[in-house]
């Protein structure tokens, strides 16, 4: 059975407008089973497959439908769950598709809009506001839709009193915040009490009878506060002459702790196990000895004690906890004193996912940083299996330096001001990757093309490799040598990338110089002999099997290829450690940057033992001759091309 337009179905959708009457015939009709082109209709009895809809603006054939899109106002919109905050609320549209614009206006206070969410601020507290939401796609738009809600409603400060004066039937005391804006409301655990702009009566108390009085202040849209304010009638004020007299001893639950005050623990708490201390001063014992004082948190967690401070203990880290007190004597126990509030804090929890990938002499390793167990993570310890500990480390990854073929795996630990976490899974094990060193030959010779000079080694003054080659990297600095930085010698083995070495230039080497210059120079003066700073760019190690020795001065050791200069024949030059010969004489320097004086150190003995050691080349900016326990020695070569 047909039905018409108007008796059709329509679900999740709002129904289409009345239909538009179709033009006047003459019709151009679209073959059974297909759409009419823009501007036609479809002819009646024929229909678009089940699933599709006649394009914007024309008319579907009976039975089928155009989508909301077309000429239909748009869903109204749904609304998740509200969160209240200090000064408003939020919300945000559940059922947007992506295209739709939403724009919002609101009561009171101020709405902002961005993407689906809604943000409302600047109300008071507990004060409502109403927000319409309006919904636009294209030139269609959705009914409006009205959201109510307020901002969290906020804490009024606790009442804190002046000392209690003791009366021959109770006592007084005084209200030191009163605000008259607020309402206050008192109660006793004994007599009765009054509360009178500021002040506090108690009265109907027997000689030296002691009352817990509770006050708490109220305000509309603001949650009340209370605390506790304890005092005893006072006996001096009795008096009397009786010709018999009987006396007995009133006791009473205790006072409730007072002065409570809370601490984290922190240094050297385990991460998962957050601990605070709570102090606090007892109160009266109600004429019983206090036998236990017991504190509860927010969080559930209790602990016990006789005197201040109790440990609570079980909590975690950077979570915001408070803290009251009762006290407990042979008669009961007493009210709960006033709260006081901590975030206690532990060390970190341990590094994850940690990884490491072998390079070229050294390894990455790499982590996920830890919960910081609420205090920040200042630095990292990377651990090696085979060769200790590198502290201090800011961030991941980080590179081990590390000798080539050398195998080994990783663990990390965090540290913050609490102490250092536990220890992370280790990563796994790797191998450090070796420089490739391609074929040298004999000195005095030149590399075939595509081969390179063996390092160290030259063609004769006046002649060089041809153009285009260059000697591939020459480890020269023995391990343990000391190099001249801006802070001070250290051991070659111990310089980073990106410290700062202190080298010496003179005209003809002056930090922008070239391969063939530095090989050829010979000079029969220093002109203009001075430090300058230069940056370690990179750093490469490798073993050899030989080491020179000078003077047998162990301190001066080096590769049998470093290049030294020294003072031969006349004439200044780079001069390889194995072709030192006694008479030559060895250009060394003080360390005072303002001496720029050269030192001539004899050679009087050369020994070449056999040790395994590691060598270390410095590739650096500018390029300056490095010093190497006083003596000036060359060592890598500047990136500059030899023509």
């Amino acid at each position: 059975m047909s039905t018409s337009p108007q008796d059709q179905i329509y679900t999740g959708v709002t129904p289409p407008p009345p239909p538009v009457t179709p033009p006047p015939p003459p019709y151009v009709f679209s073959p059974p089973g297909f759409f009419a082109p823009p501007g036609f209709f479809a002819p009646p009895g024929f229909f678009a497959p089940p699933g599709f809809f006649a394009p914007p603006g024309f008319f579907a054939p009976p039975g089928f439908f155009a989508p909301p899109a077309f000429g239909g106002p748009l869903p109204q919109p749904t609304i998740g769950a509200i969160t209240q905050t200090a000064d408003g609320f939020t919300f945000s549209v559940t059922n947007s598709n992506g295209v739709e614009t939403y724009s919002a206006t609101t009561t009171v206070g101020t709405v902002t809009v961005s993407g689906t969410t809604f943000t409302v601020t600047g109300l008071t507290s507990n004060q409502a506001a109403t927000v319409t939401i309006n919904e636009t796609q294209s030139t269609y738009t959705s009914t409006p839709l009205t959201v109510t809600s307020s901002a969290l409603t906020a804490n009024l400060s606790t009442p804190t009193f002046s000392s209690a004066t003791s009366t021959a039937n109770g006592f007084t005391f005084t209200i030191t915040n009163y605000d008259a804006t607020q309402t206050y409301s008192a109660s006793s655990s004994a007599g009765s009490v009054s509360i009178s702009g500021s002040g506090v009566t108690v009265s109907g108390l027997s000689a030296n009878q002691g009352s817990n009085i509770t006050i708490t202040a109220s305000k509309t849209n603001y949650n009340s506060a209370s605390a506790i304010k304890s005092g005893a009638a006072s006996p001096s004020l009795y008096s009397s002459s009786p010709t018999t007299s009987s006396s007995v001893t009133v006791t009473t639950i205790p006072q409730a702790p007072q002065s409570i005050s809370a601490a984290d623990v922190g240094v050297g708490v385990a991460f998962g196990n957050a601990q605070a201390k709570i102090s606090f001063t007892a109160g009266g014992t109600g004429g019983k000895a206090v036998s236990s004082y017991n504190v509860t948190s927010s969080g559930s967690q209790t602990a016990s004690g006789t005197t201040s401070p109790i440990t609570v203990s079980g909590m975690t880290g950077g979570t915001n906890y408070s803290f009251t007190m009762t006290a407990t004597n042979a008669n009961g126990t007493s009210l709960a004193s006033s709260a006081a509030s901590v975030t206690p804090t532990t060390i970190p929890a341990a590094p994850t996912g940690v990884t490491a990938s072998a390079q070229i002499n050294y390894d990455q390793v790499s982590w996920t940083a830890p919960n910081n167990g609420g205090s920040g993570i200042t630095s990292y310890n990377v651990i090696s299996s085979a060769h200790g500990t590198v502290t201090g480390v800011t961030s991941s990854p980080y590179n081990f330096t590390e000798t080539a073929g050398n195998s080994d795996y990783y663990t990390v630990q965090a540290v913050n001001a609490n102490g250092t976490s536990a220890t992370s899974a280790a990563s796994g094990t790797v191998t450090t990757l070796a420089p490739f060193f391609p074929p040298f030959f004999p000195p005095g010779f030149f590399a075939p093309p595509g081969f390179f000079a063996p390092p160290g080694f030259f063609a004769p003054p006046g002649f060089f490799a041809p153009p285009g080659f260059f000697a591939p990297p020459g480890f020269c600095i023995h391990e343990d040598t000391l190099v001249l930085t801006t802070t001070g010698y250290r051991a070659a083995k111990h310089i980073s990338v990106g410290d700062v070495l202190l080298t010496k230039v003179f005209d003809g080497i002056l930090g922008d110089v070239s391969l063939k210059e530095i090989a050829a120079f010979s000079i029969a003066e220093l002109n203009n002999f001075k430090f300058i700073e230069s940056e370690v760019t990179d750093i490469t190690v490798a073993t050899q099997k030989e080491t020179i020795i000078i003077n047998g001065d162990k301190a001066k050791r080096f590769s049998v290829l470093e290049e030294i200069l020294v003072l031969t024949d006349g004439q200044y030059r780079l001069t390889n450690a194995n072709r030192l010969v006694p008479g030559d004489q060895i250009v060394t320097v003080e360390s005072d940057l303002n001496d720029n004086e050269i030192y001539l150190l004899d050679v009087k003995s050369i020994d070449v033992i056999d040790e395994i050691t590691e060598v270390y080349e410095f590739n650096r900016t500018p390029f300056g001759l490095i010093v190497a326990d006083g003596v000036v020695v060359n060592n890598g070569y500047p990136d500059f091309d030899i023509n």
